[in-house]
């Protein structure tokens, strides 16, 4: 999976909170402290230490988000003095823990020459770059900053298969699928229906990979789900075909139609969506 893991925040598996980054990190910091001492008393506990551990996932990937970001885009400055970097109007400092590469090898940061691109993933709260990556991997990420554009928007389900069956149409109206894509977040959910998933996705553009990884709501509740698979994107049509991923056991799919559970071993899907107003 492509680093897909830290890009969810807490906005996927709760309201969005308008207080300020810094105070939100430092109570899931906090918090954290808190379940890792509960986790210690309940050893012996199978259930309570997996809604623990559920608890400290959810925590854990929001204290990130609250944190990171990333900016792709032109070097306007560089200081290598004060040990500062500027893409396009966002102005960071460095630390020695900064890591700093240049097409792939790693690089000193006066070695960064204005007029590049670069992307640079960075603390909010600090104002502090994590990782400044310089060159074709960082025009790669314009690619998937691009594919991300892309996508935004709130699509209906038009045709459906799953594990190797094609869905009828009455079906597919009927189930009344749809995604909602916002930023880096998707939800799915069908009309009338409890069933939802929620979580967090990254795309390349160019290899049509897609992952994505959150919670699925369903009859006994909430849990961890990850899919491996492809996508495609013509005009304002969507094909998405994934596999339900078990502990990064599924291989991505390479074309588009799904597969029998008996011979895949994992539950397949194969979604065509079509744009809709928001």
């Amino acid at each position: 999976m492509i680093e897909v893991r830290r890009l969810l925040c807490p906005g996927t598996f709760q309201g969005d909170d308008q207080r300020q980054p810094e105070l939100v990190q430092w109570q899931q910091v906090r918090m954290l402290a808190v379940l890792n001492s509960l986790v210690t008393r309940n050893r012996k506990s199978i259930l309570m230490r997996t809604i623990i551990f559920t608890l400290m996932l959810t925590t854990s990937i929001a204290a990130l988000d609250a944190a990171e970001k990333t900016v792709v885009g032109t070097v306007k400055a560089v200081d290598s003095d004060r040990g500062s970097i500027t893409v396009n109007d966002v102005a960071l400092d460095l630390t020695r823990k900064s890591q700093i590469s240049i097409d792939g090898r790693r690089a000193n940061l006066s070695d960064i020459r204005t007029g590049q691109t670069a992307r640079v993933t960075y603390d909010d709260a600090l104002e502090v770059a994590i990782s400044v990556i310089v060159g074709e991997a960082a025009e790669d990420g314009e690619a998937w900053l691009r594919g991300l554009q892309a996508i935004q928007g709130v699509w209906k389900c038009v045709a459906g298969e799953e594990n190797g069956r094609l869905q009828d149409r009455s079906k597919v109206q009927q189930e009344g699928r749809r995604l909602i894509i916002k930023r880096n977040s998707l939800t799915m959910d069908k009309a009338g229906s409890s069933q939802k998933w929620v979580g967090k996705f990254e795309v390349d553009a160019t290899t049509g990979d897609f992952d994505w990884i959150g919670k699925t709501r369903l009859n006994d509740g909430w849990k961890l789900t990850e899919w491996t698979g492809i996508y495609e994107l013509k005009g304002d049509e969507l094909k998405l075909c994934f596999i339900f991923d078990r502990d990064e056991l599924a291989k991505r799919p390479t074309e588009f139609k799904s597969l029998p559970p008996a011979q895949l071993g994992l539950a397949h899907a194969f979604y065509t969506f079509k744009r809709v107003e928001d």
